[in-house]
């Protein structure tokens, strides 16, 4: 199914598509279902959630970042820079929890961005990326996960164990297709 609109307007509702477009918008799938039979008798449309989450638009650093950086690397982007995103603010901050050597990934990214380096822990494998880009000044957090279990998580801890809303797994961009 292909789209011909984006559905960042309908974040946090049910909708109806139909040949690719958005017949019927809800806040739960049984009234989207029943208002787009009402207007489209004869199409069967699909209904589904649009998260607030799919309003979210990366700014191209982002996916330049995970370029930089190893594929079968995990990174996730966690904390405030998605909340501020999703509220359309600018950000300039950026940090990554990373399932590995953050260190190695933040120098990764800096080597490939001509960005400045800097190792803010050493013993707890954290490291910095400091971009200048067109009068503005990006900061790229890296730390690695820790703690027990294999599930992302908090952005304070960056710890395995606790469950965060406010983390977004970067995928590897050859398996977008």
């Amino acid at each position: 199914m292909k789209l011909r609109t984006s559905l960042r307007p309908y974040a946090g509702r049910w909708v109806a598509v139909a040949q690719g477009r958005v017949v019927a918008v809800s806040l739960t799938a049984d009234e989207a279902r029943i208002a787009a039979q009402l207007s489209r008798h004869k199409e069967t449309p699909q209904v589904f959630f649009v998260s607030e989450l799919a309003a979210l638009e990366l700014p191209p650093l982002i996916a330049e970042t995970r370029q930089a950086l190893p594929g079968n690397l995990r990174v996730w982007l966690v904390g405030g820079a998605l909340r501020d995103l999703l509220l359309n603010r600018r950000v300039s901050d950026f940090d990554f929890a990373v399932d590995g050597d953050a260190l190695a990934a933040a120098r990764a990214v800096a080597n490939a961005l001509h960005a400045a380096f800097y190792p803010l822990d050493s013993d707890r494998d954290v490291g910095r990326v400091i971009l200048t880009r067109a009068e503005a000044r990006y900061t790229l957090d890296f730390a690695r996960l820790r703690g027990m279990d294999s599930t992302p998580t908090s952005p304070r801890a960056i710890s395995r164990s606790t469950l965060s809303p406010w983390t977004w797994l970067i995928p590897n961009p050859s398996s977008i297709r």
